[in-house]
């Protein structure tokens, strides 16, 4: 084996002039440069010269998905998944790239083989319950779900997809026990709290609902599912002045036009077509919009997709969830 090394070495220098670690370790370079491109290509020479290396696919699949291209990205994950003989991880990657790319049978595919190469997997139950999910199978996916809980009683992730799929079922009660479960395993935990609010608003409990919005938020402030909620809260009050600074950063923080028609609908909403036409003159005119709204201001967040269009008030109608 090792004179095999050596040829597939000399014949790699005599052909490119480089080596598979030198591929490799350039493409890195290109990486923490955030030159994904050109890491992208070093990736995949170094793939192309040693096709049985999961760090180069997984390397690969990274770039990728830094240039936001999911599908290469989730090619690139399958292949270092089916190399793998042991190891979860790249097989979890590949479940979620073809998740994200709504490709739910591959997704199932690539969990189940996690679930096979490490049963003890947390992230890899995880994977195939997310799965289960997308594919509206949720007694399947409640089991997976409870095996990861068995297998890692501390880690407050199972306990926020149990209380998912609790809410899922009608069950706001279970739902609420597990995240205040979750929370009591790690408090710091933005998503536990931004969760428990979703339940609140389920019950009617808007006060509740509004003071965990905030303590996700002093944990997560750039947790733009947890700001869209609180503006939607602050809307649905008619606190209009504190919703209008809410929406503008959710516009500013979205990367898609999402969080702009959402601004727009507040303003058409509040009475304030012109500045309802300011927001979105910049998506009529087929540019991006502006980094903040016209007198915007700050607070750092993520996005989400918009709620339903708002009423004629300032108030606006509570719609569906974000649940799994």
């Amino acid at each position: 084996m090792r004179v095999v090394a050596v040829l597939v070495a000399l014949a790699a220098v005599a052909c490119g002039g480089q080596t598979f670690e030198q591929y490799l370790a350039r493409g890195e370079k290109y990486a923490a440069e955030h030159k994904y491109a050109e890491a992208a290509i070093e990736f995949e020479n170094a793939a192309r010269l040693n096709h049985q290396s999961i760090k180069a696919q997984l390397e690969l699949g990274d770039a990728y998905m830094a240039l936001k291209r999911p599908s290469e990205a989730a090619t690139a994950y399958s292949r270092a998944c089916f190399i793998t003989e042991s190891d979860a991880a790249p097989c979890v990657r590949a479940a979620d790239a073809a998740l994200a790319l709504q490709d739910y049978e591959d997704a199932e595919v690539y969990a189940r083989l996690a679930v096979t190469k490490t049963p003890s997997s947390v992230d890899a139950n995880l994977s195939l319950a997310r799965t289960l999910v997308a594919r509206q199978r949720f007694a399947q996916a409640e089991k997976y779900v409870r095996r990861a809980i068995e297998l890692a009683p501390s880690d407050p992730r199972p306990l926020q997809m149990l209380a998912q799929l609790s809410l899922r079922r009608g069950d706001p009660f279970s739902a609420m026990a597990a995240l205040k479960m979750a929370i009591g395993l790690d408090r710091k935990s933005g998503a536990s709290h931004r969760d428990l609010a979703q339940v609140y608003f389920a019950m009617g409990r808007k006060d509740d609902a509004a003071e965990e919005l905030q303590a996700a938020l002093t944990i997560a402030p750039a947790d733009l599912d947890a700001v869209r909620d609180y503006a939607q809260y602050l809307t649905d009050t008619n606190q209009c002045g504190e919703a209008e600074r809410y929406w503008k950063e959710v516009a500013k923080q979205s990367p898609d036009p999402s969080g702009t028609l959402s601004l727009a609908d507040y303003y058409v909403a509040a009475g304030r077509p012109d500045d309802a036409l300011r927001t979105l003159e910049p998506l009529s005119n087929g540019t991006p919009p502006p980094a903040s709204p016209p007198s915007c201001t700050t607070a750092a967040t993520a996005a989400r997709p918009a709620r339903s269009r708002t009423r004629s008030s300032c108030a606006t109608a509570r719609t569906s969830t974000r649940w799994c």
